[in-house]
């Protein structure tokens, strides 16, 4: 009998939180918002953001960015499931995005990435949620709060109908 290599579907629970971050002030808020703007399209449009998108490492570039990045990992680790010889997280890209009335996010996932994460800056009256097709799931986040999910969860964000909605987001990977 040969052996072939097959497609299949798998149905599982992925963990999806949502919390608020109180670690900044606001005029550390202001300082990220003007950092994320400032920076500005870097990407060019060319990854599943269609908004203005900085590079793949802010961490490397702002103690408040890292700052970010520590609360999300201590996040991941609380949720993270329990064992003999845990893992070791770490942030592995993290960027910003300031969409526009008409931006948005294509459906994708952060496979191999184990979280993902995403800290929404600036929520303005009308911002995008963020979605999560197959969990028939939508989050409206206010500002400061921060979603931390499983790499493996393909997310997307609708078309926006406002202008300076603007997020930090990073990807968690395990040594």
């Amino acid at each position: 009998m040969g052996k072939k290599d097959e497609t299949y579907n798998f149905r599982m629970k992925l963990p999806v939180v949502t919390r608020s971050v109180t670690c900044f002030d606001s005029d550390e808020l202001n300082t990220l918002a003007d950092f994320i703007i400032n920076t500005g399209d870097v990407q060019k449009r060319k990854t599943n953001v269609k908004a203005s998108m900085s590079d793949w490492y802010l961490h490397e570039e702002n103690p408040l960015v890292q700052r970010l990045c520590d609360e999300a990992i201590t996040i991941v680790k609380s949720i993270h499931g329990k064992s003999f010889n845990p893992p070791e997280f770490y942030t592995r890209k993290c960027w910003g995005a300031v969409y526009g009335k008409g931006d948005f996010t294509a459906p994708h996932h952060h496979s191999p990435n184990v979280y993902s994460w995403c800290f929404y800056l600036r929520m303005p009256e009308g911002s995008s949620p963020l979605v999560f097709p197959e969990a028939d799931l939508t989050i409206q986040p206010e500002e400061c709060d921060i979603v931390v999910f499983s790499g493996l969860a393909r997310h997307s964000v609708p078309p926006c109908e406002v202008d300076n909605r603007i997020v930090i987001a990073g990807n968690v990977g395990a040594k």
